[in-house]
């Protein structure tokens, strides 16, 4: 890996969205780490350094609005949600949690 490659951690539990989100960012340079679990992603953070994580709200065993207060305890890094859900006040809440868009 290089100095200046941005490495992601995608947190999304669906595998296809996942594949394709992680080909997408390789295609422009960025190295990845896909984690289909909050628990794994939340464990991935501990033992690596990532530039930016992209955050699915509907995880199996923990909600992601959870799963972003649980990060902000241990970095401050960049987290953006990737969300099928519509309502305006999950987008409120996810911000109000940490989350930057």
């Amino acid at each position: 890996m290089s100095s200046d490659e941005i490495k992601v951690l995608i947190i999304e539990d669906d595998s296809e969205l996942l594949m394709v989100l992680s080909m997408y960012l390789k295609k422009y340079g960025m190295r990845t780490e896909c984690a289909d679990d909050p628990y794994l992603g939340l464990s991935l953070l501990t033992q690596q350094d990532f530039d930016l994580v992209i955050l699915d709200l509907t995880l199996p065993g923990i909600d992601g609005l959870d799963v972003i207060p649980k990060i902000r305890e241990k970095s401050n890094i960049p987290i953006i949600i990737s969300s099928a859900r519509n309502d305006l006040t999950d987008k409120v809440i996810g911000l109000e949690r940490g989350a930057d868009d």
